[in-house]
């Protein structure tokens, strides 16, 4: 198990209760962080890729200042009223700072340091928003829809049995890429990139697994003893198991991917070939790596890339080497 904080910041969860995480975990919107009125020393972090202009004026037609904070810089709050659209800040610039993107309708600006940073937030790209329902299935209630380029924390990833990527928010379940049984391919959300390195301590007595890739069965690298200290520079789900996707984490170090606690278990690894050239291409769409096996009976094929695999096996279709009913579909390694 590895318990961790923002490495780059001493803030502390008590600190950040004097803002409203529920917007967080109800989606975080630019109307709603406009109503909101910061109190005088509060920690925000830019989150706009470009960056943003500290200006001398919170006039939004004043010139850009020559001054900018890159993405994930963290400032200290001097005054901000409710209806503003730009934060002053007192550190690490003094001036006026929009919460609005530059040359966008995105959110640049929000609330909180690097441990509010460290949770898992997805920005909504498509510009339909995100249909939030109450359950993993595509068939269950509607409850809401988030807006496009609004922000929102996940607690949970899963397939669910239409071979869809599903997130679990506080009001619901929404869905990471369009249906790709349906036409239409692109993605609904995208994980929000750390701010800083996370530095983590192993406090599980057996120590932590260390794998070369994100899935639970590539690799097995190196063991993390307990006690041990580890800086985390990204993190990712994993695409298996299906019905409980796993949190990992990547080393700064450039060593692998840590197991969560409940994924902790060695998976046993499938041997074979690394070397691969155009042949070894998925059938369906000829573009990315065979990195799936249908199976069917107690055989299998390794014809498609994951993405596939499970669009054919919620349709119900054959497998396309030997046209056998799919009874599942598993992700395998080379080692």
């Amino acid at each position: 198990m590895l318990n961790g904080r923002g490495a780059a910041n001493s803030e502390t969860l008590d600190a950040e209760s004097r803002w409203p995480l529920c917007l967080l975990r109800k989606g975080l919107t630019l109307d709603k962080l406009v109503a909101y009125a910061a109190v005088p020393g509060e920690e925000w972090h830019v989150v706009g890729s470009a960056g943003l202009s500290v200006r001398d004026s919170s006039d939004p037609a004043s010139p850009p200042g020559r001054r900018r904070l890159h993405f994930g810089t963290i400032v200290r709050v001097a005054h901000k009223a409710e209806g503003a659209t730009a934060v002053q800040i007192s550190s690490p610039e003094q001036g006026f700072v929009s919460i609005q993107e530059e040359g966008g309708t995105g959110i640049g600006l929000v609330p909180g340091g690097a441990t509010v940073a460290a949770r898992w937030r997805y920005k909504v790209v498509c510009r339909l928003g995100a249909l939030v329902r109450e359950g993993p299935s595509l068939a269950s209630s509607a409850v809401e829809e988030l807006p496009y380029l609004s922000i929102i924390e996940v607690s949970e990833r899963l397939i669910n049995e239409q071979g869809i990527a599903r997130l679990r928010t506080a009001s619901g379940w929404i869905s990471e890429a369009l249906n790709p049984l349906s036409g239409q391919r692109g993605a609904i959300v995208e994980l929000i990139p750390l701010i800083a390195p996370l530095r983590f301590v192993v406090v599980q007595g057996d120590g932590v697994v260390v794998t070369r890739g994100v899935e639970l069965a590539s690799t097995f690298i190196r063991r993390l003893e307990a006690g041990a200290l580890v800086d985390v520079c990204s993190r990712k789900f994993s695409e298996f198991p299906a019905e409980h996707c796993v949190p990992r984490l990547k080393l700064c170090d450039g060593s692998g991917w840590a197991l969560e606690p409940e994924a902790r278990a060695e998976l046993s690894k499938i041997k074979g070939s690394a070397l691969r050239d155009a042949d070894d291409n998925c059938v369906v769409c000829l573009v990315q790596a065979r990195m799936a096996t249908l199976v069917h009976g107690a055989v299998g094929h390794i014809a498609c890339c994951t993405e596939c695999a499970r669009i054919l096996k919620a349709r119900g279709d054959v497998c396309p080497v030997c046209r056998e009913p799919i009874d599942l579909v598993i992700q395998h390694f080379w080692a």
